[in-house]
């Protein structure tokens, strides 16, 4: 009996796993819509201005900054990246606090909007939907065969943090990437950012093959040129 006419706690279980699913492959929502205002996509739109709920809850000020924030530390992360392991990992904290302050602020907007009925679980799937581009779906393929891959590897450990430290990590840096730089002005600063980077890391090689050391560490020349990287493979990824 139970099977034939399942609860509804059981229903409602079902929903939401099928609103997930339709959530994170497609723009409009698997069984049933939700409005969140006449111009917000998935909740949230590209502009930091734009983060407004239907009822008109508003942060702009605060989730301005958290955007400035997250837009800075991707700035220096790029700046800092060939230079300090421990650094770039800290910058990628950073980006992730300013991205939890900033969606945090989403989700209380919709959880005190008097006005949408929606269950608590989906305002948070819309709060924290990635903004879209062509690059989701396979990015959701790779994260899940990565996932897969882990739990049947015979090294679980090595494999969980490498899942968490490597792949997550590059996806979640993807998505914050194309979230806050929506404009040509954050384009340009970054790529700024990188060709100093860039040119002083070359410099820094150049200095290590003529010198027979880098002016960074003191990384010894011993035939093939790592800059301030660890080794010179390294080097070379970072070129290309």
């Amino acid at each position: 009996i139970n099977l034939l006419w399942p609860s509804e706690k059981a229903l409602q279980e079902v929903h939401e796993v099928g609103y997930l699913i339709g959530f994170l492959f497609s723009r409009k929502y698997f069984l049933g819509e939700i409005a969140v205002g006449p111009s917000v996509v998935g909740g949230v739109k590209r502009g930091a201005a734009d983060y407004t709920t239907s009822s008109g809850y508003k942060s702009e000020k605060f989730i301005a900054w958290s955007d400035k924030l997250m837009a800075f530390s991707l700035y220096a992360l790029i700046y800092f990246l060939p230079v300090s392991i421990a650094l770039s990992e800290s910058l990628t904290g950073l980006v992730l606090f300013a991205y939890l302050l900033k969606r945090g602020t989403i989700v209380c907007g919709y959880l005190r909007d008097p006005q949408n009925h929606a269950s608590k679980f989906k305002k948070f799937l819309i709060a924290f939907k990635p903004v879209d581009s062509i690059l989701n779906v396979p990015i959701y393929i790779l994260v899940t065969v990565s996932f897969i891959s882990m739990i049947q590897s015979q090294y679980f450990l090595q494999s969980f943090e490498g899942f968490i430290g490597k792949v997550l990590e590059c996806a979640f840096l993807y998505f914050n990437f194309i979230e806050c730089m929506r404009s040509k002005k954050r384009i340009k600063i970054f790529l700024s950012v990188l060709l100093v980077s860039c040119a002083l890391i070359s410099m820094n090689g150049i200095y290590q093959v003529t010198m027979g050391k880098e002016f960074f560490f003191g990384h010894v020349f011993n035939g093939r040129v790592s800059s301030s990287f660890r080794h010179a493979n390294d080097f070379g990824a970072y070129l290309v």
